[in-house]
């Protein structure tokens, strides 16, 4: 973050200095996805590896064994030669991306996809934060770097809700509507973007949302078959399986279930707190619509809601979080003190990074899981992402309630 003075070419610089880090961590994962060697480092698999292996599969016909978490985990040992826990949960819409993809060397594939979904972002990000971009940019840097080197689909999905919200805001309905419909790729991060699609009372936003999103099952239907759709329901039951046995490395997810399964809870008291957690969310939510606040503070307060939802929800989802940040920052430093405003950015840092320092120290220091293998939650760090992100944006709502400060106090 900064404050208001720093000048447009001091932000200019900050905005170039991050791009240009971006691009280089991009050749060099890229470099690293296809030719580890080249750069003194074992083959590791990582997300976008799944990604490739899945198109691959879905190429040959195999899309099935995708589905099938033993049979793609034999398929990420071959590629690695490591055991490793990345099963395949993505609906049949998004294979046919990750297919395309598929057809080009894995390091190429990386870079398109990572650089092309990045520049998306940072062009929604864009328009929705103006001149504050770099306050925004150096808030969330850890996840930019997580989703940077592991290829993941953050900034599509963070840059398909941002777009919608504009959308909105501009009463462009039929974007709006083809933008959630959209999202059906991770529905789990959508549900207060069409509790926002169904406060407009808009047919033809609906009827748009509904259209894209039969128009992409069909579509997946007729490229894979009818039959995809059980595949994936029954990826969907392994999946929740694994999430009750704490297989998924919790440390790294921003849900009050991790939280609370990482801590000791068992899976049905941590699916309650998490329960709990929702309703409390989109209650607010609700009130917010109702009380009539403004289109910026609606749209901010539905990018927080979105990561509180889902029990399964990664810190590479918080980019959403980013659009949040952006739609408030003009408000956020008018009310801080600068010291302050460094004590909320240090605890965005917290936010988005407190997962990718937990594996490194997991990995390097305790050695736990450094080969991909699957370590029961007891062994793992705890979960704390949602104890502070909820912290972080309690603080941000309460100085959002305060008077502007003089600005000759700043």
């Amino acid at each position: 973050m900064m404050t208001i003075a720093i000048s447009l070419a001091r932000r200019r610089s900050i905005t170039s200095a991050i791009l240009i880090t971006a691009v280089i961590l991009i050749g060099v994962s890229a470099i690293r996805f296809s030719q580890p060697a080249f750069v003194g480092v074992p083959k590791v698999l990582t997300d976008f590896d799944a990604f490739h292996i899945a198109g691959r599969l879905a190429a040959a016909g195999r899309l099935d064994d995708a589905y099938d978490a033993d049979t793609f985990l034999i398929e990420q040992l071959k590629v690695s030669g490591i055991e490793s826990f990345m099963p395949w949960t993505y609906p049949p819409p998004f294979v046919a991306v990750v297919q395309a993809l598929s057809y080009l060397p894995i390091g190429l594939s990386y870079a398109l996809f990572t650089g092309l979904s990045f520049a998306f972002y940072l062009l929604v990000l864009r328009r929705i934060a103006g001149d504050y971009l770099p306050g925004v940019l150096i808030a969330i840097a850890p996840i930019l770097v997580i989703n940077l080197r592991t290829g993941q689909n953050g900034f599509l999905i963070a840059g398909l809700i941002g777009a919608f919200l504009l959308a909105l805001m501009s009463a462009r309905e039929k974007r709006a509507g083809a933008l959630l419909g959209m999202l059906m790729i991770k529905p789990h991060l959508a549900v207060s973007m069409g509790l926002m699609a169904l406060w407009q009372r808009s047919v033809e936003l609906l009827a748009i949302a509904v259209a894209v999103v039969v128009a992409l099952i069909g579509a997946a239907s007729w490229l894979y078959g009818f039959a995809v759709w059980t595949a994936f329901a029954t990826a969907l039951r392994q999946a929740t399986g694994f999430l009750e046995l704490g297989y998924y490395p919790l440390f790294r997810m921003s849900s009050v279930y991790a939280t609370l399964f990482s801590l000791g809870a068992g899976p049905r008291i941590a699916i309650v707190g998490q329960a709990l957690c929702a309703i409390a969310a989109l209650a607010v939510f609700v009130l917010a619509l109702v009380k009539g606040t403004t289109a910026r503070y609606r749209s901010a307060l539905a990018c927080a809601v979105a990561v509180m939802v889902s029990p399964y929800c990664y810190d590479y989802d918080l980019t959403i979080l980013g659009l949040a940040l952006a739609f408030i920052i003009p408000d956020i430093l008018s009310r801080s003190a600068d010291r302050e405003v460094g004590m909320v950015m240090a605890l965005s840092w917290f936010v988005g990074g407190y997962g990718l320092v937990a594996k490194i120290l997991m990995e390097n220091v305790l050695h736990l899981g450094e080969n991909g293998a699957v370590l029961p939650a007891q062994a793992m760090a705890p979960a704390l992402i949602a104890p502070a992100l909820l912290i972080l944006c309690c603080w941000m709502a309460l100085i959002l309630l305060r008077n502007p400060l003089n600005v000759s106090t700043r």
